[in-house]
């Protein structure tokens, strides 16, 4: 239905990827895991029409008696009207639009009124809460309801094959399960999906075939079931597997910790997420952690998402060693009253003790933890 033959992305000078080769057979659920940077984001987006300046070919069979069609260079509305349909990372609703808005746009490319009607429908039978939710604002949803909107907005365009980008991003792991359960359901209703996702085990447990990208390049290709066994795959890109192993390190008394970033070309929230749990295992134990040669453009994003001011960021690792031996871990200012932007209208905020609010401006329903961390619903 789809290859993807030798593609390469830029953005400056960073090359995020670098030849990549990947074939999305028609009605299979094929997913692309990976760490933060490796590209899985990129690649889809070129899918999408969204990275000016791709390279290479993005070949295109809507029916299997249709000759191939190259589609990189396409704007991003040609696309969908190709049956290609992005539900991106982020999730990206319109806070001020009602779910029945919202769910309205993303079929602006057709003109069946009927046809709209019944995929209108469709949609409110896989995710019933949005029904129920039907009148009220986008950004008044919890997190879950946002994305279980964004795969209905998705959707809503009849789609051939659907893009969904980290679908489980930010969800407690009951609404992750209920994620992944839909996206079989979409899959089973006959439509391909190309999945990107950070927990790798949970895409491998719904997918027919997995790509494995390291740092912009194909690194492992097999039937999802075979690398989903596969130990370096378990060991490496279950994120959920990596945290128990460091839990068990802090109950084993390892309570100062140093990570090596120094090949880490991008972080994400999730990424960042991970860090901040660290932060919460060591610190009530008299611990900390340090982050050892983090690069410019990924302390950035730290800056960017508020959270430089809760790590300790060194350059060299004797920097690291000296930090914990001088026993004079500086004491973080109190993080409450704490101002910041809501993350859908960025309306200046001030929260003065950790719980759930709404915001004054877009009325998206927010939560902050202790660390100052700010979430939606």
């Amino acid at each position: 239905m789809l290859n993807i033959e030798d593609l390469h992305v830029h953005y400056g000078g960073i090359h995020a990827v670098q030849g990549v080769n990947i074939a999305i057979p028609r009605g299979k659920i094929v997913t692309l895991i990976g760490a933060n940077g490796a590209g899985k984001s990129s690649t889809i987006r070129a899918v999408a029409g969204l990275c000016a300046g791709a390279k290479g070919r993005v070949l295109h069979r809507r029916r299997e008696e249709d000759a191939p069609e190259q589609l990189l260079g396409m704007p991003p509305e040609n696309m969908v009207r190709r049956g290609i349909a992005l539900c991106p990372e982020g999730r990206r609703i319109l806070p001020h639009l009602t779910v029945e808005e919202n769910l309205r746009l993303g079929a602006y490319i057709r003109d069946d009124a009927a046809g709209i009607a019944r995929d209108m429908q469709q949609v409110y039978d896989l995710f019933p809460r949005l029904r129920e939710r039907s009148w009220q604002k986008g950004g008044t949803l919890s997190g879950g309801e946002q994305q279980m909107l964004a795969v209905g907005r998705a959707l809503m365009s009849s789609p051939d094959l659907i893009m969904l980008d980290e679908p489980s991003l930010g969800l407690a792991p009951l609404l992750v399960k209920e994620i992944f359960r839909i996206i079989v359901k979409i899959n089973a209703a006959g439509r391909t999906v190309l999945l990107v996702e950070q927990n790798a085990l949970a895409a491998l447990s719904v997918a027919h075939y997995a790509y494995v990208l390291e740092v912009g390049r194909v690194a492992m290709a097999m039937p999802a079931k075979e690398l989903m066994n596969n130990p370096k795959v378990r060991d490496t890109y279950n994120s959920n597997y990596f945290q128990k192993r460091v839990a068990k390190a802090v109950e084993a008394g390892f309570i100062r910790l140093i990570f090596q970033c120094g090949g880490l070309n991008y972080v994400s929230s999730t990424g960042i997420g991970s860090f901040t749990a660290f932060l919460k295992l060591v610190k009530p134990r008299g611990g900390d952690l340090v982050l050892l040669e983090i690069q410019p453009k990924v302390y950035e994003v730290f800056q960017l998402l508020g959270f430089s001011q809760f790590f300790n960021i060194k350059d060299n690792l004797e920097d690291s060693v000296s930090f914990f031996k001088s026993g004079t871990s500086p004491e973080k200012a109190s993080l409450f009253p704490n101002v910041f932007s809501c993350p859908i209208c960025s309306k200046k905020l001030k929260a003065v003790k950790p719980g759930r609010f709404r915001c004054s401006e877009c009325k998206t329903i927010l939560a902050i933890d202790n660390a100052a961390q700010v979430f939606l619903g």
